[in-house]
C-alpha cells in the first residue's frame, strides 16, 4: 500500500490543512478506481500513514507529511522496490549459495532479482541510473534520521587546511554540511562516476571519482571518513575496503573515522538498526 501511495503521489494530492480531502478528489487526480484507492489508503492508515477522519475523507498524519520530503520519499521508494524485491529472492540466494554470505557483488539477493551479472551499485551505474539517482536521494534523506557526525567528532580540533576524505560519500550531503560549520577544512567526496555526476565542486568540497574496491588515490589525508558504508558488506570485503585506505595513510597524522551502526548483543526495543542490516544484506 505504501509503495502504491508514493507512486501515485498521494502525499501531494491530500491537502495538508484543516479540511480533509475526499476520495472523489483523489480519484479525479489519479485516475485510479475508487475501490482500489480506498483499499490503498486504508491500508496505509492502519499504519498511521494518512488518516481516514470520516468515511472516504482523508487527512495527513505526521508520518504521511514526511513523504513530502524528497529524500524520505526516495528512501521509501527504494525500500518498497529494491529491498522488497531482493528480499523475495533471499531464499533462492540461500539455496544457490548453500547458505554462504554474499561477497562483493554476485550472486546476491539483489542480482537474482534484477540482473544476475551485477550487484546493486554496478547495476545503478551501468543499467538503471533512474533507480540509482533515487537511491542517492534516499541516502541523503537518511541524514535527517541519524545523529550528526560533527557532534560525535571534534572537527574543530583539526589544524587549518586539514583534508577530510568522505569515502563513499554519495553526492556530498554530509561534507557540505560539515564544511559550513568548519570552513577551515578541505573535503574530498569520493564515489562512483554515476553517483557524483552533475555535482559541482565548491571552494571547500571537491568531488572525486573513486571505487572503494581500489586503493585510495588521496595520500596522507588527515581523516578518512566512512559513514554508513561498512554495514553494507561482509567482513572480508570490509577488510579490503579498509586496507585500500590504510595504504594511503600517513602514519604520523592520518586516522580513519567510522560512523556506523553497532548491533547490540541482544535485540532491544530499538529494532531499526537490525532492520537496516537485514535490508542491506538482501540488496547487496
Amino acid at each position: 500500500c505504501l509503495a502504491a501511495a508514493t507512486h501515485l503521489n498521494l502525499q501531494d494530492i491530500i491537502v495538508d490543512g484543516p479540511s480533509p480531502t475526499s476520495l472523489d478528489t483523489i480519484v479525479a487526480a489519479t485516475g485510479v478506481s475508487e475501490d482500489l484507492l480506498r483499499r490503498i489508503l486504508r491500508g496505509c492508515a492502519q499504519r498511521f500513514i494518512f488518516e481516514e477522519v470520516a468515511p472516504d475523507q482523508y487527512a495527513h498524519t505526521g508520518a504521511s507529511k514526511m513523504l513530502r520530503v524528497t529524500g524520505i520519499h526516495a528512501l521509501v521508494g527504494f525500500s518498497c522496490d529494491e529491498v522488497m524485491r531482493s528480499g523475495a529472492s533471499f531464499s533462492d540466494f540461500l539455496q544457490q549459495t548453500k547458505g554462504k554470505p554474499p561477497s562483493w557483488n554476485v550472486p546476491s539477493p539483489f542480482s537474482l532479482a534484477f540482473d544476475p551479472t551485477k550487484g546493486l551499485f554496478d547495476y545503478y551505474s551501468t543499467v538503471d541510473e533512474v533507480r540509482g539517482r533515487r537511491f542517492d536521494l534516499g541516502m541523503g534523506g537518511t541524514e535527517a534520521t541519524k545523529p550528526l557526525v560533527e557532534e560525535m567528532f571534534d572537527f574543530s580540533s583539526l589544524p587549518e587546511g586539514s583534508t577530510v576524505v568522505d569515502v563513499g560519500g554519495g553526492r556530498g550531503h554530509l561534507s557540505r554540511r560539515v564544511s559550513q560549520k568548519h570552513p577551515h577544512l578541505r573535503f574530498i567526496v569520493q564515489d562512483l562516476p554515476a553517483v557524483i555526476h552533475g555535482v559541482e565542486d565548491t571552494d571547500k568540497v571537491t568531488m572525486m571519482e573513486h571505487d572503494i574496491r581500489r586503493p585510495n588515490p588521496v595520500r596522507g589525508a588527515d581523516v578518512y571518513l566512512l559513514r554508513s558504508i561498512l554495514h553494507d558488506y561482509p567482513d572480508a570485503a570490509c577488510v579490503e575496503i579498509l586496507s585500500n585506505i590504510v595504504t594511503a595513510m600517513d602514519p604520523s597524522k592520518s586516522r580513519i573515522l567510522l560512523d556506523e551502526m553497532i548491533m547490540p548483543d541482544l535485540l532491544a526495543q530499538d529494532s531499526q538498526r537490525f532492520m537496516n542490516q537485514i535490508n542491506m544484506t538482501v540488496v547487496l
